[in-house]
């Protein structure tokens, strides 16, 4: 397994920014590339005031995909993205006990970073019949130009809530009245996928950062078939208050955008700054060739499988 060389990050800094963040983005899709396993893809975005951030991407696989030498090949990438060593040795403990692996890029406006979740297999059936809370994921995540940015991810899963008791989570995570229309935008979208499936087949997770300040959840609703335009004047709020212009939400989220959806998430990250990120898209495929396609890739009805990551 081969990292990212002195030599190399010297020839990194030579180039542009944007050049920069490309490369970090073309080097864990070339990197999925080479799998060449069944796996799966999701886009978010990710909204905070006055900001949208729109190039943020997942893969989604089977470890058991991989065969016998399936840690091998995923640590190789793990090493190739200069994974730190702490990340790479605490996420190395798990991989044993993982079924699913999740490989992320996020792009920020000075930077990027990567994600990479490990996933406990859990049959979703099951879930209802649970009375506790469970550890459903853990998520290593660093700035991909200054490594030593970087935090591990709990999700936790929160089986056989009532309605009630997820609105009332949803309403403490924001902690503030301010963010009040990001509370009823939430809850609107949760209502509104109830229509459609049962309250059993929502996914609730909270969402921490170790000892940090981060609180968060996502509602994943993926099983409720629901479109952007479904969600449209949820959208509409969220958008209002963080301060997004209406041509926005006009070249992007119009009401007629029929783009899957599959879950929000939304929270105070560790500055205490309000954020809502929502998720959809989710499609499988063989993999994907290069760059461009991964930018340019098309809507997708899919939604057998579910990721609940930010």
């Amino acid at each position: 397994m081969t990292g990212v060389t002195k030599e190399m990050r010297t020839e990194q800094r030579s180039l542009s920014l944007v050049e920069r963040k490309q490369e970090k983005e073309r080097l864990l899709v070339l990197s999925i590339k080479k799998l060449k396993v069944p796996i799966w893809f999701e886009r978010s975005c990710k909204i905070t005031e006055k900001k949208i951030h729109i190039n943020r991407f997942i893969y989604y696989f089977s470890k058991a995909s991989l065969g016998q030498n399936a840690p091998e090949r995923i640590l190789d990438i793990c090493v190739r993205l200069d994974m730190p060593d702490s990340l790479l040795a605490s996420f190395q403990k798990i991989l044993p006990d993982l079924s699913f692996i999740h490989f992320g890029f996020e792009e920020k406006e000075s930077t990027c970073g990567y994600k990479i979740y490990g996933e406990y297999g859990v049959d979703r059936k099951s879930i209802p019949k649970m009375k506790e809370p469970f550890i459903g994921a853990l998520g290593f995540k660093w700035d991909a130009f200054n490594p030593e940015k970087q935090v591990i991810t709990k999700y936790t899963c929160l089986p056989a809530l009532s309605l009630e008791n997820i609105h009332e989570r949803v309403t403490d995570v924001f902690q503030a009245k301010v963010n009040s229309l990001l509370v009823e935008a939430s809850k609107d979208v949760l209502n509104h996928a109830l229509k459609n499936i049962t309250l059993n087949e929502v996914i609730y997770l909270e969402v921490s950062d170790g000892n940090g300040p981060r609180r968060s959840f996502d509602i994943n609703v993926y099983d409720a078939g629901l479109r952007m335009k479904h969600i449209s004047q949820s959208i509409i709020k969220i958008f209002k208050h963080f301060s997004i212009p209406d041509s926005v939400y006009e070249n992007i989220y119009n009401p007629n955008n029929d783009y899957s959806f599959g879950h929000i998430s939304g929270g105070v990250d560790k500055d205490g700054k309000a954020f809502i990120s929502l998720y959809g898209g989710l499609e499988k495929q063989q993999y994907k060739n290069n760059v461009n396609e991964v930018r340019q890739m098309g809507n997708s009805d899919n939604k057998n499988l579910k990721s609940t990551k930010d």
